[in-house]
């Protein structure tokens, strides 16, 4: 999969999806590959540094290895 990150001003490659699930107050971290509509395409750099609301849990399912 081909892009940029979504975070504004940043021009590197996508390599991480986040997904949000508000009802179970949830978000995930997935690989590229597993591409699923409405997910928000980060860089590694970003994808490193997501936060969630407070309550919220996050998951890193992420199997790739950083590429830095």
């Amino acid at each position: 999969m081909a892009g940029l990150c979504a975070r504004t001003g940043c021009a590197e490659v996508v390599r991480a999806l986040l997904l949000f699930d508000p009802v179970a107050g949830s978000a995930r971290l997935i690989d590229v590959d597993d591409d699923i509509g409405g997910a928000v395409h980060l860089c590694s750099e970003h994808a490193d540094r997501v936060n969630v609301p407070s309550g919220w849990a996050l998951t890193d399912d992420r199997t790739e290895e950083p590429d830095r």
